[in-house]
């Protein structure tokens, strides 16, 4: 598991290889999303063609969509299955 920065300072929180596929993952603590949480994950995608994306924040809800698993905090340690 480790965090990844490019020389511009765009960045992912955390990255976990050794599961099945390697998942590159933001974290927020905000209880409400934003659409501008998701756009490390999407510039992430074009370097990386990655298909397994997710974002963790401090809300309830958890859902997937555009290729994008958001978790609520609750659900977090569902990213390792």
């Amino acid at each position: 598991m480790y965090f990844w920065r490019d020389n511009s300072g765009k960045e992912i929180d955390c990255i976990i290889e050794g599961l099945e596929h390697p998942k590159a993952i933001e974290i927020k603590s905000s209880a409400t999303l934003h659409s501008d949480f998701y756009k490390n994950l999407k510039w992430w995608k074009t370097l990386s063609e990655s298909e397994h994306l997710a974002l963790i924040y401090g809300g309830d809800e958890s859902y997937t969509r555009s290729g994008v698993t958001t978790l609520g905090w609750k659900d977090c340690i569902k990213i390792l299955t």
